[in-house]
Parts: structure tokens; sequence; C-alpha cells
């Protein structure tokens, strides 16, 4: 199939997930860095200060860690919903294709062929289209998940 397809999806694809890290990600792993700063000892916080001095080194690397949790949580959720929607597009184009080869006969005519793949680029265009569909409602679902993120991590 012609990347010419591709485009849309992946330029909608590529706008989203910019907008996500600079609104989320971003805003995420400045948490983790300030928490990581706090198991090093790095903090305002007189106690904080002195328990991270007194850990271990087993203890530092857990806090850090943990403190990194959400970001990478919130990066599974990223790859999830950008291989769910390149799934859409792979289950459409492979049953495109199977329709095309499909509606030929055992020795098709050229012009039987180049109506089939015709057909296929439609329907291939049609796949593409679903897919781009799905992104507004995968980026919200990403929004609501940083959220939640950042709210567990803010406590």
């Amino acid at each position: 199939m012609s990347s010419a397809l591709a485009r849309p999806l992946e330029s909608a694809l590529s706008t989203m997930l910019e907008q996500i890290h600079k609104d989320h990600e971003r805003p995420l792993a400045i948490n983790a860095l300030h928490c990581q700063l706090a198991c090093l000892g790095q903090t305002d916080n007189p106690q904080a200060a002195k328990d991270a001095a007194n850990a271990s080194r087993q203890q530092v690397e857990q806090c850090m860690a943990k403190c990194n949790a959400a970001v990478e949580a919130f990066r599974n959720a990223q790859q999830q919903e950008v291989a769910q929607i390149q799934t859409v597009v792979q289950r459409g184009i492979a049953q495109c294709t199977d329709t095309a080869r499909q509606s030929l006969p055992a020795s098709p005519s050229e012009r039987q062929v180049n109506r089939a793949q015709q057909n296929a680029e439609a329907c291939a265009k049609k796949s593409f289209a679903t897919a781009g569909a799905l992104v507004p409602k995968a980026e919200q679902r990403l929004r609501e998940h940083a959220k939640k993120l950042m709210q567990a991590t803010s406590r």
C-alpha cells in the first residue's frame, strides 16, 4: 500500500503524542525528578534529608524506581494506544488484501488485477480513516490516565 495513505494517520499520531508529551509526560517526569532528588537527600524537608542520608544503596535505588514508575506506566500506556491503532490498520489492510485476492479468478486478466488493486487501495484508505478516527479517543484515554497518575504521585 502507498505510504501516502499512511501520512494523515502518522501525522495525527505524531501531533497527539507531541501534545501529550508536553501536557502530561513532562510534568510527570518533573515530579519523578523531584521525587528522585528527595531519595538522594536533596529536599527542603530536614527529616526526609536525614532519612535519605541514612538509606542504603538498595533503599535509594528502590526509592528512585518508585519515583519513575508513573512515567514508565504512562509511556507504556502510550505504546499500547499506538499499538492498538496500528493493529486496526494492519487488520484492515489484511482484510482488504484478502478480499482483493478472493475477487480474482484463477487466471486474471491485467484489467481484473488492476481493478482488484484499485479496490484494495480504496479499502485500505478506509482502514486508515477508521484508524485515524480512533486517535481522539486514544488521546482522551491517555489524558485521563495521566491525570490519575499525576494525582497518585502528588500525594
